[in-house]
């Protein structure tokens, strides 16, 4: 279910846009608690984002959304 709404297996295939909104939604997802699902949770008890996981989770997002922003602009002051 979950890899219908994001697989990492299709991001090469992926423009900037839908990259950004992608990294978008994962930051404000955990941040609204949303995620892991309860469903998940279930079953495996010990998978609770922490408020420092959250936290390096949309650091992560955040860097790699200005690194798609900077890629495009250095590939185009090499040629």
């Amino acid at each position: 279910h979950g890899r219908r709404h994001m697989n990492f297996s299709d991001w090469a295939r992926y423009d900037q846009a839908d990259a950004d909104q992608v990294l978008n939604d994962i930051c404000k997802t955990v941040k609204q608690g949303f995620m892991p699902l309860d469903s998940y949770t279930l079953m495996h008890r010990a998978a609770v984002l922490t408020p420092q996981d959250v936290g390096t989770l949309c650091a992560w997002t955040q860097t790699e959304r200005l690194r798609l922003t900077v890629a495009p602009k250095a590939s185009q002051t090499i040629k």
